[in-house]
């Protein structure tokens, strides 16, 4: 083949990639914005593609925020939403299918119910992310999940009714809702060093099959007398043994304590 044909091949294959490249995200057409400061939010999803790549820019301002309830309802079974949105609003994609969600590395607030009642079995929190709201992922699949060290506040039923066997919790947790792991299948949970009144409102009805607790440094209980049996003997096990940080595993209906 002659160099001229094998230029000419290669121009053709890297216009081709860029163009691949430029579909990577949604057409900006499909997507109602409204100005917000020196950016847009998405008001309202206008396409008909179930697998949404959000642009991170439209009508040449980059997209920041997601508005309220601007995708829900869709039918949609996977989306990207790229880095430079900080919040996504309330319900805003609830009631999909959604089974895959990429969330851009900007992100720092999600809404009331963003992610109600879709099929995602996967979820990377971003590390800026600080608030996540009431019910925000309720009714999903979640088997698994690690809150990083950014977030301090987790809101009510946020993680309930899916099916996580594990849970990791950030250090940095100020406020938690009540029922926050709700109806779920704990065997796992790490709690992060220095988290304040820590109660057992936040795993109610998920501790039935809890056998490993992983505890941080300096984590203050709360102060009111536990009702569920197996949080009762945790926290008697980690009070017995003077709040130590380590590891605590139930055997044969004891609790055991190994330091880290």
């Amino acid at each position: 083949m002659d160099m001229k044909k094998t230029g000419l091949l290669l121009i053709l294959a890297a216009s081709l990639a860029a163009r691949a490249g430029a579909q990577d995200f949604g057409n900006e057409r499909d997507f109602r914005v409204t100005p917000m400061g020196s950016g847009v939010v998405i008001t309202e999803y206008l396409g008909t593609d179930v697998h949404v790549k959000i642009p991170a820019h439209v009508q040449g301002r980059p997209v920041t925020g997601i508005a309220d309830l601007a995708f829900a309802r869709r039918g949609l079974l996977s989306v990207t939403i790229p880095d430079g949105v900080v919040s996504i609003g309330d319900w805003a994609f609830s009631d999909n299918r959604l089974a895959e969600v990429v969330l851009g590395e900007s992100l720092t607030f999600i809404g009331y119910a963003a992610f109600f009642n879709n099929d995602i079995a996967n979820l990377a929190l971003p590390e800026k992310l600080a608030f996540i709201g009431d019910h925000a992922f309720n009714s999903n699949r979640l088997s698994v999940l690690s809150i990083p060290n950014s977030v301090v506040s987790l809101g009510l039923g946020s993680f309930a009714n899916n099916r996580l066997i594990g849970v990791n919790i950030g250090n940095r947790v100020v406020s938690f809702g009540d029922n926050v792991f709700h109806n779920n299948f704990l065997t796992n949970i790490t709690i992060g060093g220095g988290i304040d009144s820590l109660n057992e409102g936040i795993f109610a009805g998920a501790l039935r099959y809890v056998s490993r607790i992983v505890i941080g440094m300096n984590v203050n209980l709360s102060d009111a007398a536990p009702s569920d049996v197996v949080w009762q003997g945790f926290s008697d096990a980690y009070r017995s043994n003077g709040y130590r940080a380590g590891v605590y595993t139930l055997h044969n209906g004891r609790w055991h304590f190994q330091a880290n």
